[in-house]
């Protein structure tokens, strides 16, 4: 029976998977993979650290729509990842974190580091992780990864950690069945879950009733990738539509009746439009905090209907009158469906005169960060990705940087928000 090292069956798995790439940064647990990576010409992404590595990992995910992939090493190699993985996790971003682990033979040497560079790092992985799955035996390799893989796309989509043991990486197993691998098992979403037919006769029932319909589109709308089926409701039905920032792009803004992003680093006509709806379709948004500003718009005399693949987003945040567990484009396309039956067409502005964008005062010495914005607007082409990091760089960005398509044309970091997360996330672009 022939056999192969568990570092080259790994590379394998990726190989058979379409994932192309890996960000990190090496360690001498590691070694062997690297080694096995090397060899075979998977392509691997040296970062500055294991931090940058997951900011990377995380926007090749948003961007390629397959599983983005990062690489750690065992004790502070592992622990850095955590800012990285808990925004992919906050934003619902199907990351692969490889984390090497001390050799199972030291186990009773964890505690306090007396094997070198050893800690709890599982348990410390956990809350910033969809599942921290543990290699137990040498031969468990391809169903860690098999399990891995289906949780970080299926349903809420999020990252996943896989711990291998540093004496398992080079260890000898039986080559392994890996047709169950294929350029499938990467992609997100893996299902498409199809809305309830009730539900969705209910939700074309109230906007066909509406005087003053909206479509607010949030990540899950963009992760669904429900482009067209969104910007249906712009231009058959007229309907505006607006975004939460981390679904901006959803729709081009080039698109008149795409009013851009809401909420306090939004466009304030965007708010503004919104606050004047009486009917309001939520499409893959979690309403957070500032998007919402803290929860009072929407406000509760409107009505809500919110579609999400994770019913756990279902009223929580803000109470809806219908509610529909499915995926965003499903969805989407059914509503859509039911409104063109119905024959809705829409027309409506806000009443009142538009507001102006705030911005840097006139006698302001600093550099206006709206003009900085501006000439970036001006110099990008179409195809081209504005990577924002996070705070205020998330709010003139977010307000004043136009999408001139639709798809990942803008990316930021909206799940955790931290600082730094813009330099790695722009080469996994």
């Amino acid at each position: 029976m022939s056999t192969v090292k568990v570092c080259d069956v790994i590379v394998s798995i990726l190989e058979a998977c379409g994932i192309d790439t890996c960000f990190g940064v090496p360690g001498g647990q590691t070694v062997p993979f690297y080694g096995a990576a090397r060899a075979r010409g998977f392509n691997h992404i040296l970062m500055r650290d294991e931090r940058n590595g997951a900011c990377a990992a995380d926007a090749y995910a948003r961007v390629s729509g397959r599983v983005g992939m990062c690489d750690a090493t065992v004790g502070p190699g592992s622990t850095n990842l955590v800012s990285g993985l808990a925004e992919a996790y906050a934003s619902a971003i199907p990351v692969l974190a490889l984390v090497a682990d001390i050799r199972t033979n030291r186990e009773h040497l964890r505690h306090r580091g007396v094997s070198s560079q050893a800690l709890e790092q599982g348990a410390i992985l956990a809350p910033v992780s969809k599942w921290v799955g543990r290699v137990q035996t040498p031969n468990q390799i391809v169903a860690v990864f098999e399990h891995a893989l289906r949780l970080a796309t299926t349903g809420r989509p999020g990252p996943v950690v896989v711990e291998i043991p540093e004496d398992f990486m080079s260890a000898q197993i039986p080559e392994p069945d890996l047709s169950m691998f294929t350029h499938d098992s990467a992609v997100w979403p893996r299902h498409r879950t199809a809305p309830l037919a009730s539900a969705v006769a209910d939700a074309v029932a109230r906007l066909a009733k509406a005087k003053r319909p909206m479509v607010l589109a949030g990540g899950g709308a963009m992760a669904s990738g429900a482009h067209a089926e969104i910007a249906r409701f712009a231009d058959e039905f007229g309907i505006p539509i607006v975004t939460s920032i981390n679904g901006k792009g959803v729709v081009s803004e080039t698109n008149p009746l795409a009013l851009g992003v809401v909420g306090v680093f939004g466009d304030i006509e965007a708010s503004r439009t919104l606050k004047q709806a009486d009917t309001i379709l939520v499409l893959g948004s979690k309403f957070a905090q500032f998007n919402s500003f803290m929860w009072r718009l929407p406000n509760r005399t409107q009505e809500l209907i919110h579609v999400d693949i994770d019913g756990e987003e279902l009223g929580r945040a803000l109470p809806a009158a219908v509610e529909i567990v499915a995926d965003v484009r499903e969805a989407a396309r059914a509503i859509g469906d039911g409104l063109a039956a119905a024959k809705a067409r829409f027309s409506w502005k806000p009443e009142g005169h538009p507001l102006p964008q705030p911005g840097t005062k006139p006698d302001d010495p600093a550099v206006a960060p709206e003009r900085v914005v501006e000439a970036i607007n001006a110099l990008m082409d179409d195809d081209a990705i504005m990577v924002s990091d996070a705070s205020l760089a998330s709010g003139w960005t977010a307000s004043r940087f136009q999408t001139r398509r639709a798809g990942r044309s803008y990316i930021g970091p909206r799940g955790l928000a931290g600082i730094g997360w813009a330099g790695g996330a722009a080469i996994g672009a």
